[in-house]
């Protein structure tokens, strides 16, 4: 913003409204991505936070149920599993309000999948059998349960993927390329615009790829430890987390590269002005060196140093119309002329 107030007419206008200002707000979706990326994170850790107490229960109700049936007395224990939609409160927890966008977004993606299994297992058995048999249909109850919050992290970030990939919001994540002909009117400090080109979107450029390198390097596969048998496997939803950041770094990547590309063009566009102000001055200067010849040159005495003469009349000035003409009365009738026929009297 320093270097841009002596940027002014419709080339300014255009490459500050579809350049400049248009770089924060293609950072901030990038940064939307991110906190939909965090807020996935942050949902399984909370998921599993909250499966690890609810596995040991189900354990525990088992172990009890065997002593039962060993001792030959009856126990009925119903669990009811409370982790359910702690993916979807997590993600929306995370993204802070600065970035609407973010949430938005995330509570348009997030619906919660729900599993056939019953949101609560019962323990009763009067065999060993049963209570083995019970026992893995609770664990197989808790693993389709936590499929379902895996899977609600996993289609938010496709959701914000597709969301980003759309004709129509294409634009916010991408910068379109900005034509800056030299034939637009411009007004312009072509020092402070330089500064710009040269050492202001190159550094941002810079830091844009060191962030992009920084991005890839957030691995979460194993930020979260969980069972590899209970629910999407060994590292969940780690994946698309992997995915979405290589497509996080990717954008940054060309969001460099377009401001580098920026930079080139309002280069080449400062030079082309200055090149063609440059011509129109010679041009300028060589037509008033002509006149100045031309002025130099004339022989004393020549009628331009002099008012035109007075007292010549035209043919069709007021008098006798004889049908004859003396060619030594023609009168030129200026006021008559410029009044026109309609005028006369």
């Amino acid at each position: 913003m320093q270097h841009v107030e002596d940027f002014t007419g419709s080339t300014a206008r255009n490459f500050r409204r579809a350049y400049l200002f248009r770089i924060p707000a293609v950072i901030e979706s990038h940064l939307a991505l991110t906190l939909t990326r965090g807020g996935s994170v942050l949902a399984q850790q909370t998921l599993w936070a909250a499966v690890r107490p609810e596995l040991s229960a189900l354990i525990e109700s088992s172990t009890q149920l065997m002593h039962s049936v060993a001792a030959k007395r009856s126990f009925t224990h119903k669990h009811a599993f409370g982790f359910l939609g702690l993916a979807a409160q997590a993600i929306r927890t995370f993204a802070p309000g600065v970035v609407g966008k973010a949430i938005d977004i995330v509570q348009a993606g997030l619906t919660t999948v729900r599993s056939g299994a019953p949101e609560a297992v019962r323990f009763s058995a009067e065999t060993f059998d049963d209570a083995i048999r019970e026992l893995r249909s609770a664990l197989d109850a808790l693993s389709e349960h936590v499929r379902a919050e895996e899977t609600t992290i996993r289609r938010t970030i496709e959701a914000h993927i597709d969301d980003s990939q759309r004709a129509g919001n294409r634009a916010d994540y991408d910068l379109d390329d900005v034509a800056l002909g030299p034939t637009a009117a411009i007004g312009m400090d072509a020092e402070s615009l330089h500064h710009i080109a040269d050492h202001t979107l190159p550094a941002l450029a810079r830091e844009l790829a060191e962030i992009a390198d920084l991005n890839e390097s957030c691995s979460t596969a194993f930020a979260v430890a969980r069972n590899a048998a209970i629910g999407l496997g060994a590292t969940g939803p780690a994946e698309h987390i992997k995915s979405l950041d290589r497509y996080i770094r990717d954008l940054l990547d060309d969001l460099a590269a377009e401001v580098l590309d920026g930079a080139v063009q309002l280069n080449l566009v400062v030079d082309a002005f200055a090149a063609n102000e440059a011509e129109v001055m010679r041009q300028l200067n060589q037509y008033l060196a002509g006149l100045e010849h031309i002025v130099a040159d004339r022989p004393r005495g020549d009628p331009l140093d002099h008012p035109a003469p007075t007292g010549i009349e035209a043919p069709f000035a007021r008098g006798l119309d004889t049908g004859r003409r003396d060619p030594h009365q023609i009168r030129l009738d200026l006021d008559s002329l410029m009044r026109g026929p309609a005028q006369q009297p």
